[in-house]
């Protein structure tokens, strides 16, 4: 009996003490900015990629020509000349090309070239997932547009473009591998009369397929377009569809491929176009998928898909225009309000996320799993215009 008394106690005593600290509740979330070193007599550069605890960002600089540079609890990194950064996984790992070779870089810095199958005129990596597989592109000579998967070990698994009407008829643009091994992209099929654009993914065996257009597309006068513009670590491909309707105005939507099932992603209730965003966190894990819906006067509204419920506006309590750019596994939404001012959507709030001093505006780069925001905040000063790498710590 007397141990619940004690626990009956304690209960009541939590509840109390819950009940009687709102304020601690209703302190408002707060972002700070933070500037990233710069060499000394580098004008300026931006942050583009953040891994997932925060810790390791990628950027570039202003110099010439340019340098893309790692930050790494807060120490710079500099990759040397004519290294350019193009994607970064969620452990830190980057890549990108050395002047005109791949190449692997480690969250120290530390350079991988990787070998193309044969002798080639340029080569870049496009994309790097967790098991730390490229999405390597090449041009060999006289022979442009080729791709892979590089493994770990060295193999390449290329990558086969759906048939087309003719042999070589078809051309890939891949731009997203996941965790499982798996692209996603545009392609172009050349009829011989006029060129045909249509998205596609690709098996971790590399074969790869049209996808296919959703029902339900709006009427037009001309050929629905689409473009793919996202995929996740499941396989689900997001992109955009674009049409020319009656009266010459343009009609946008969003699609999402489920196991190669399409489904039409369309603006809220009252709104007329859906612009899906692009980029490697255009769509999470869990299949929320974020944009810019636009209404019949053109006022863009941040909007979030989420699986199974229409689509919901993100706003902030100045009620201007508002855009996302990059939505988190956590449920996080990375976008603009206004004129390139940065807001971060969390657990329902807009918390605004100021430029650093002396800077008017702010632009987005990436977002982490425990909200670091990296980005760059720009404006002119008497020396002319600025730009500054910026970090977010968002709590």
């Amino acid at each position: 009996m007397r141990n619940k008394v004690l626990a009956a106690t304690a209960v009541a005593t939590a509840l109390a003490a819950l009940l009687a600290a709102p304020s601690a509740q209703a302190t408002p979330v707060t972002a700070v900015a933070a500037p990233f070193p710069l060499p000394q007599g580098v004008a300026g550069g931006v942050a583009a990629f953040v891994s997932d605890n925060g810790r390791t960002v990628a950027g570039h600089l202003r110099t010439e020509p340019g340098e893309s540079v790692l930050w790494r609890g807060g120490r710079l990194i500099r990759l040397g000349a004519d290294a350019n950064v193009r994607a970064m996984n969620g452990a830190g790992w980057s890549t990108g090309n050395v002047a005109d070779r791949a190449v692997l870089f480690s969250p120290t810095g530390a350079a991988t070239p990787i070998a193309a199958p044969e002798p080639v005129v340029s080569s870049q990596g496009l994309a790097v997932n967790r098991r730390r597989e490229v999405l390597l592109g090449w041009a060999a000579v006289g022979q442009p547009g080729k791709f892979a998967v590089a493994k770990r070990n060295g193999s390449l698994v290329r990558l086969t473009p759906p048939p087309g009407p003719v042999p070589g008829s078809v051309s890939i643009s891949p731009e997203f591998l996941n965790d499982r091994g798996e692209v996603a992209g545009t392609a172009n099929v050349f009829t011989g009369t006029e060129t045909v654009q249509f998205p596609f993914s690709c098996r971790a065996d590399g074969i790869c397929a049209e996808l296919p257009e959703p029902t339900g597309l709006p009427e037009g006068d001309g050929e629905f377009r689409l473009t793919v513009e996202g995929m996740n670590n499941s396989g689900e491909v997001v992109g955009s569809g674009s049409v020319l309707v009656a009266g010459g105005s343009f009609g946008a939507l969003g699609v999402r491929w489920t196991n190669g099932v399409p489904t039409v992603l369309r603006a809220p209730e009252g709104d007329l176009q859906a612009f899906i965003s692009t980029g490697p966190k255009t769509i999470n894990d869990r299949g929320d998928v974020v944009g810019t819906s636009r209404t019949g006067q053109g006022a863009a509204r941040a909007t979030l898909w989420r699986r199974g419920a229409p689509a919901s506006l993100l706003t902030t309590p100045e009620g201007v225009g508002t855009s996302a750019y990059l939505v988190a596994d956590n449920g996080d939404v990375l976008g603009t309000s206004g004129y390139n001012a940065l807001t971060l959507w969390t657990r329902g709030t807009a918390i605004p996320l100021p430029p650093v001093d002396g800077l008017p505006n702010a632009v987005p780069g990436d977002l982490s799993e425990n909200r670091v925001v990296v980005g760059h905040s720009w404006g002119f000063t008497p020396s002319g215009y600025t730009t500054e790498p910026t970090r977010w710590q968002v709590g």
